[in-house]
């Protein structure tokens, strides 16, 4: 075998290679494209979830808020009630107490 033919031989296994890596290339890249897209949608999808998260977390954040305000305002009203007791017990009259009983009533059917 001549100089000129083991050149022309490396060539062309130099071309093979080439060839091979070029290929192997191309599949590493459409490989990371598709991870890439996947990726994308997943953050997509976890900021969705995120947001929506976020909203629910708010409207129950509200929701105990307007239960603690009407736990307070029952709690208030049974302590006024407690003290009403307290006086009828003490001798007070009905005609005394009659409005400050109307006013809790009222406040406990309010809740």
């Amino acid at each position: 075998m001549t100089t000129t033919e083991a050149k022309h031989i490396h060539h062309d296994e130099e071309a093979v290679n080439c060839d091979e890596t070029r290929t192997d290339t191309e599949e590493l890249l459409s490989h990371s494209e598709m991870e890439l897209a996947e990726a994308t949608e997943n953050i997509s999808t976890l900021g969705k979830l995120i947001e929506e998260g976020t909203a629910l977390r708010e409207s129950q954040a509200a929701a105990y808020e307007k239960s603690i305000t009407k736990h307070e305002a029952a709690i208030d009203a049974l302590t006024e009630a407690i003290k009403i007791i307290g006086a009828f017990h003490s001798g007070g009259s009905w005609v005394q107490l009659q409005s400050k009983v109307e006013q809790v009533t009222q406040n406990l059917q309010n809740l």
